[in-house]
C-alpha cells in the first residue's frame, strides 16, 4: 500500500535583511507521502528538507530583488548559497494526517503495519477506551519489539487502569531501550508511587531531576508524586513551581487522577482560583 500517511511540516524562515536591523519572514510548507517500510521520522526529515528548498528559492528571489535595489554584488551562483547559509527555520506546524483509509482501514488492508496498530491505540487511549489501546499497542509491539514509545503507552494504559505491576514492566522495558529518557523515569517514579514503593519513586524522579533541573514534566510529576501520598503542601509547592515555569494547560490538572487527594485543600483551591 503506497502514500498511506502524509506529513505537513510548516516553517518560518527568518532573514536577516542586508545591512538593516530588520527580519524577513518566509514561511513554507513541505509534504511528503509516506509509504510502506518508512518511519514518521523519515517522513518528516524529508518534509522538512522540502519546506527548506522551497525556502531557499522564495529567499533567493527576495535577495535577488533586494540586491538589485541596494545595488549590492551578489552574482546568480552565490545568492542561492547565501539564501541557505543565513535562514534560521523554526518549525510551526507538524501534521500527520491519514490520506483515503483511517487506522483501521491501514490494519484491514496491510495487518502487518505496527505503526497503524500504535496510532489506534493511542486513539484509544484519548478516547478512554484502554482496554483496546493495550491490545493495539500490544500488537504493534509484537510486529516491531523495539517500538519503545508503544511499551511507554501501553505502561500508561495500565497506569489509568490501575495496574501498576503491568505497567511498570513496560516502562522499566523502555528505560532499558532509552537510559536517558528523563520523562520515562519521571513516569515510572508515579508507578512506584502507586505501588507504595517511594524510596523507589523518589530516587527516579531525582535522577529525571538531575538530568534536566528546568524539566516543566518532572516538576508537574513531583506534585502528582506528593499528591498521592497525601502531602498537599509539597503537592502544591511543585504544582505552584511548574505554574511558574509557564506550565498552563488548566483542564489536564483538573482531571488528573494523581491530583485527586488534593483538590479540597486551601493551597490548590487557590492555585486554581479563576481558572
Amino acid at each position: 500500500m503506497k502514500h498511506f500517511l502524509e506529513l505537513l511540516i510548516l516553517v518560518l524562515f527568518l532573514l536577516p535583511s542586508l545591512g538593516v536591523a530588520e527580519v524577513k519572514e518566509i514561511i513554507s510548507e513541505g509534504t511528503y507521502n509516506m509509504g510502506d517500510g518508512e518511519t514518521p521520522a523519515v517522513a518528516e526529515s524529508r518534509a522538512l528538507l522540502q519546506a527548506k528548498r522551497i525556502a531557499v528559492e522564495q529567499t533567493g528571489t527576495y535577495l535577488e530583488s533586494y540586491s538589485k535595489v541596494k545595488n549590492f554584488q551578489l552574482t546568480d551562483d552565490e545568492i542561492p548559497v547565501f539564501a541557505s547559509g543565513v535562514m534560521k527555520a523554526i518549525i510551526l506546524v507538524k501534521k500527520q494526517t491519514l490520506i483515503e483509509e483511517d487506522f483501521s482501514n491501514a490494519i484491514y488492508l496491510d495487518p502487518e503495519l505496527a505503526f497503524a496498530y500504535f496510532n489506534r491505540g493511542l486513539d484509544n487511549i484519548i478516547e478512554g477506551q484502554y482496554d483496546w489501546a493495550i491490545e493495539d499497542l500490544t500488537k504493534a509491539i509484537h510486529l516491531n519489539p523495539n517500538y519503545a514509545v508503544a511499551y511507554h503507552e501501553r505502561g500508561l494504559a495500565y497506569y489509568f487502569l490501575g495496574k501498576y505491576q503491568q505497567a511498570l514492566n513496560d516502562s522499566n522495558k523502555v528505560i532499558e531501550m532509552n537510559p536517558k529518557d528523563i520523562n520515562e523515569y519521571s513516569f515510572r517514579g508515579l508507578i512506584y508511587a502507586r505501588l507504595g514503593d517511594y524510596q523507589k519513586a523518589t530516587n527516579d524522579l531525582n535522577k529525571a531531576i538531575s538530568m534536566d533541573s528546568d524539566n516543566m514534566g518532572v516538576y508537574y510529576t513531583m506534585g502528582c508524586f506528593y499528591s498521592i501520598q497525601n502531602k498537599p503542601d509539597q503537592a502544591c509547592f511543585y504544582l505552584k513551581k511548574v505554574i511558574e515555569k509557564g506550565y498552563k494547560d488548566w483542564e489536564s490538572i483538573k482531571k488528573d487522577i494523581d491530583l485527586d487527594n488534593i483538590r479540597n485543600h486551601e493551597c490548590y483551591r487557590q492555585i486554581m482560583k479563576g481558572k
